[in-house]
């Protein structure tokens, strides 16, 4: 009887090795590889990104909203349809909060600013989660500042629903000076 036992005990072994493996090769065919390590970094990383534009024009280059020079705008034009700003972080970085400067200094600061953004944050450019929304009812005389929950992103979309259009001019939608795309583990000021 004890021959019997053993034998029997070595399949079950066998058998449970197995199970392990199947169970182990299934999560990883459903879950992908691993993702790539999330890049650690504090402050501003949109200097180091890409800018694309969707649903609106501009006859200036994109990369002008993360050059780091807040004299220069960017001019959107494409009134009457949504807009969207994608920039492409390069790898994964840790965001938590968007820094978006009105075009201009003076007096007509923020005067054709976007009434309404959403900002959406994804890893892999395909699938996008909402990670917070901006409602402004006039133009702003400040640097608004969106901050939202840590999210791991390469991608951040901005979408533009409404624009601040002057009566004086029909023929754009919306100016921009700088994205800031920034990154912070501890604490990071805030615009001046």
């Amino acid at each position: 009887m004890r021959s019997k036992i053993l034998p029997l005990r070595g399949v079950l072994t066998l058998l449970l090795a197995c199970m392990v493996l199947l169970c182990f090769a299934s999560c990883s065919r459903r879950y992908g590889p691993p993702a790539p390590p999330t890049q650690a970094f504090e402050g501003n990383i949109s200097q180091r990104a890409s800018f694309s534009l969707n649903g609106v024009k501009t006859a200036n280059d994109p990369a002008m909203l993360g050059d780091g020079d807040r004299s220069t705008y960017v001019r959107l034009t494409g009134v009457g349809r949504q807009g969207e700003i994608v920039i492409d972080l390069g790898a994964l970085y840790r965001v938590c909060r968007l820094d978006v400067y009105p075009a201009y200094d003076g007096p007509n600061k923020g005067i054709c600013f976007p009434l309404s953004i959403d900002v959406l944050c994804s890893a892999d450019g395909k699938k996008y989660e909402r990670a917070v929304s901006y409602k402004n009812v006039e133009a702003p005389d400040c640097v608004p500042v969106l901050e939202f929950s840590p999210v791991d992103a390469r991608y951040v979309k901005l979408i533009i629903n409404d624009c601040d259009i002057p009566t004086y001019s029909m023929a754009w939608a919306a100016e921009i000076a700088e994205i800031e795309v920034i990154s912070f583990f501890g604490e990071y000021p805030y615009p001046v």
